[in-house]
């Protein structure tokens, strides 16, 4: 990924027990050539961070970037599909 930046994202999910909040206020940028992880308990939001980055999940707020490309932005109501964002992505069980 090149200049990956994720500005001000934020991530819920409707449950039986209320809104649940995956990911809040997430600012993250990724420069070109450099190695990246996260690290954190379960439950914390890292598959939801890389879902929404990757594009098999919208986050409710902010804006992704790629490069120089935007490929989401709530407010400017703009969503590129996953097969458009040159995103790899290895699924940590299996997916077949």
């Amino acid at each position: 990924m090149s200049n990956c930046v994720q500005n001000s994202g934020s991530n819920s999910f409707d449950t039986a027990k209320g809104l649940i909040q995956t990911v809040r206020e997430l600012n993250l940028e990724i420069e070109t050539s450099e190695f990246f992880s996260l690290l954190g308990p379960s439950g914390c939001g890292k598959t939801t961070t890389i879902r929404c980055i990757a594009g098999l999940e919208n986050p409710d707020g902010g804006d992704i970037v790629l490069g120089d490309k935007l490929v989401f932005s709530r407010t400017q109501n703009r969503i590129v599909p996953v097969y458009q964002r040159n995103i790899g992505m290895v699924f940590q069980s299996y997916a077949i």
